[in-house]
């Protein structure tokens, strides 16, 4: 798992491991369910794509929940404001669950590019009978 992770440029940043452990078990789960590898960069681009706007909805709905939020303090509602914040905390959760998911995914798919350089394409691509 580490040395997937040296394959990605993120700088000095790190995620921490119980991230990265998260991450791990996303990976080993979608393996069991859908398979070690990708068949294709389409496949991957496909699902990447899939996770990323899983993504962006979660945090959408958390930008509203933000809204009601802040509208809950002007009232001074503080049942309101209790309810929000567990709103607020539930997709901020779901949010980091799909974030997990793109990681597994660009895992998944560097493990991919390392079994098809494995196969009979100078260039990486996946080998005779593989989707492309």
């Amino acid at each position: 798992m580490e040395q997937m992770y040296e394959q990605i440029p993120v700088g000095e940043y790190r995620a921490p491991c119980e991230v990265r452990g998260l991450v791990a078990k996303a990976l080993d789960e979608a393996q069991a369910k859908h398979g070690k590898y990708f068949a294709s960069w389409h496949e991957v681009y496909g699902v990447l794509a899939e996770e990323v706007m899983e993504v962006q909805t979660e945090l959408r709905i958390l930008e509203a929940a933000m809204g009601h939020l802040i509208h809950a303090i002007h009232d001074t509602d503080e049942s309101a404001i209790s309810e929000d914040l567990h709103a607020v905390c539930q997709r901020a959760e779901l949010a980091a669950s799909e974030a997990i998911q793109v990681a597994a995914v660009v895992l998944k798919a560097l493990m991919s590019k390392g079994e098809w350089q494995n196969r009979d394409h100078p260039d990486g691509r996946p080998g005779t009978g593989d989707a492309v």
